[in-house]
């Protein structure tokens, strides 16, 4: 099916997929106000906050499954939290957003919080609460994860997909990332990962990872290669890559370039992007992951889940902060191109 004739025929609809989220879970909060005069402390700009309360939304991992929510598939998140009000905020928001979670509390462990400061839409700073410890390394900790897992998955439910979101803040420590992703592997669950740093042997085998450009390059160990380079070059790499790390397909995210899929076989999509005003970037990753594991549980073509990956990035980016898609506004993007020419839909 093409993007056109699901345009065509109307309602896209998501409900009888599940997918599991583990990794990362963040609580971004936001404040707003102005900046109109340096301290006469110190050369530092005085922030004057307008809100009363602060805006709290669900970030990290949990913004990717709010993204899988917001669509109307029936989602569950794994990860850690503290013993603390941040947890309650995310446990909160998740439950309001249907989202069925399996968090591991830990003691003496503080959730993982991002300040953002906002004057006249322009963030000014970020003040982030993480305090690496080893707690949610500790294998007691770990194997209670990995039980809540293999319970859901043995007694109750299997997934149609499962998707790491790795901000690397610990979750996704061995052995979590390992006998998840083996039990996945031996049950035919394919396997997507938005990935973070240079370790990708841990990834290995997965069906699909996610790298934005920067990450793609270090993973190539390649600094200087430009986003417009030769889209032959760009495919060589990523195919090496794949074969490397035994990975079914690559998508890279490369912002104003669009979106590029590779497989092991040297053959990429390419799908430019439209230029439009970019408000804020931060969560476009977790939607394009969502949105693209989503369209290929639904068994769309890997290039039709491409262009409705790509259509969902570019709502998000336009929106100030963490921001996740919903099903009608996606629906809403997709009549823009009934008239449209049809893309190739096989990679």
């Amino acid at each position: 099916m093409s993007l056109k004739s699901i345009a065509e025929k109307g309602q896209l609809n998501f409900n009888n997929i599940k997918i599991a989220v583990i990794g990362d879970c963040i609580l971004d909060v936001y404040y707003y106000g102005n900046v109109n005069r340096i301290s006469p402390e110190a050369p530092v700009p005085i922030f004057r906050i307008s809100n009363q309360e602060p805006e709290y939304r669900l970030g990290g991992a949990c913004n990717t499954a709010l993204n899988l929510s917001k669509l109307g598939i029936q989602t569950s998140l794994f990860g850690f939290v503290g013993k603390d009000m941040g947890a309650t905020y995310i446990k909160t928001y998740l439950l309001e957003n249907n989202i069925e979670y399996h968090l591991s509390d830990v003691s003496n462990f503080p959730t993982i919080t991002k300040n953002r400061y906002f004057s006249k839409n322009q963030q000014i700073i970020r003040i982030d609460r993480e305090y690496r410890n080893k707690l949610i390394h500790d294998i007691d900790n770990q194997n209670k994860l990995i039980k809540s897992f293999k319970d859901i998955v043995g007694i109750f439910e299997v997934y149609d997909t499962i998707i790491f979101s790795d901000y690397d803040k610990g979750t996704l420590y061995h052995p979590v990332l390992k006998e998840i992703k083996d039990i996945c592997l031996n049950l035919c669950i394919p396997v997507f990962v938005d990935p973070k740093g240079n370790d990708w042997d841990r990834y290995k085998g997965a069906f699909c990872i996610t790298p934005n450009w920067e990450e793609f390059k270090q993973i190539c160990n390649q600094p200087n290669l430009a986003k417009d380079a030769d889209i032959n070059i760009i495919a060589d790499y990523a195919g090496k890559i794949c074969r490397k790390y035994e990975l079914e397909y690559l998508l890279i995210t490369r912002g104003a370039q669009g979106l590029f899929l590779a497989d092991k076989n040297d053959q990429p999509i390419v799908i430019g992007t439209e230029t439009k005003e970019v408000y804020d970037v931060s969560g476009a990753g977790d939607t394009v992951i969502a949105v693209f594991a989503a369209a290929f549980a639904k068994e769309f073509s890997m290039s039709v889940s491409m262009q409705l990956a790509n259509i969902a990035a570019k709502v998000v980016i336009g929106k100030l902060g963490t921001y996740a898609i919903t099903n009608s506004e996606l629906n809403y993007e997709l009549l823009k191109y009934k008239d449209e020419e049809e893309l190739n839909d096989t990679v």
